[in-house]
């Protein structure tokens, strides 16, 4: 049953509008940072020093004005995820709440299915936005930017020690998608409190923006939801929070998730049907 759900779910998501726009926002994205080629060095640049700073989203040290292009390429992508993953699923699952779910008779089958098709879609628009972006700096940099090889370190990406880059892309990959899924369960978790989903959104932006703003307390950070997602502000670089680890993320984000989760179940077990759609 729940695998049934899931596919009825993911019915009509393969949106090529999305798919398009995704493309074209990584490209524009990857091309604003692929000025870095023409620094001093450059020659010495692989795919992990661009992917950094499309991926690794913002330092410690970031600030708005002179920093806006770095946060413009990292607010578009991770908006862009979080708003076509609500009006492709979340949106439509819901309304199909109460035509669904009487046929099931199962909520917690129902949470299941649906949490499952956010967690694929989600994957989904990530590779499509790693592999647009990839494609970009091939044509740009050519197949020698793609060796096995170490990110050096460099006055630019202020990396504390040389590291694969294929390692490196391989973490801003997970921690970006388990960031925006930790951060979907989080604002479906408020939906279903409030029963808006104004008061939702508006609260899932601000967690995104606390990010941003706040930066100087580093315990405050650690729990800070978003600076998870970005690699920069972790301890492999100069410039991170002391303290601030992969693994500490990854651990951080898995709990938030099955937290989350559980929550959400409970809300959905004691809700009426026709208040879960909306």
């Amino acid at each position: 049953m729940i695998k049934k759900l899931i596919n009825l779910n993911l019915k009509g998501t393969n949106n090529k509008k999305h798919i398009i726009f995704i493309v074209i926002v990584a490209i524009s994205i990857t091309d604003i940072k692929l000025n870095i080629l023409s620094f001093p060095h450059s020659k010495n640049f692989c795919i992990g020093d661009i992917a950094i700073f499309v991926f690794g989203g913002l330092d410690k040290n970031f600030n708005l004005v002179n920093d806006f292009s770095t946060f413009l390429v990292w607010s578009v992508q991770t908006i862009l995820i979080i708003y076509l993953t609500d009006i492709c699923i979340n949106d439509t699952v819901k309304r199909r709440a109460t035509l669904v779910l009487p046929r099931v008779r199962s909520k917690a089958k129902w949470f299941i299915a649906f949490n499952v098709a956010n967690v694929v879609v989600i994957i989904k628009y990530y590779l499509v936005l790693y592999v647009s972006c990839l494609g970009t700096i091939f044509v740009k940099m050519g197949p020698k930017a793609f060796k096995n090889i170490d990110v050096l370190v460099n006055e630019y990406n202020y990396l504390g020690n040389s590291f694969n880059q294929y390692e490196l892309l391989m973490y801003m990959f997970i921690m970006n998608i388990l960031t925006i899924i930790s951060l979907m369960l989080l604002m479906n978790n408020l939906y279903y409190i409030f029963w808006n989903s104004e008061i939702a959104s508006v609260m899932g932006i601000l967690i995104c923006f606390f990010s941003v703003l706040f930066t100087k307390n580093t315990f405050i950070n650690k729990f800070s939801l978003l600076n998870h997602g970005m690699l920069r502000r972790h301890n492999i670089f100069r410039n991170g929070f002391d303290g601030f680890s992969i693994k500490f993320s990854m651990v951080y984000l898995i709990l938030f998730i099955v937290i989350n989760f559980i929550i959400g179940m409970i809300i959905i077990k004691k809700r009426d049907t026709d208040r879960i759609c909306g």
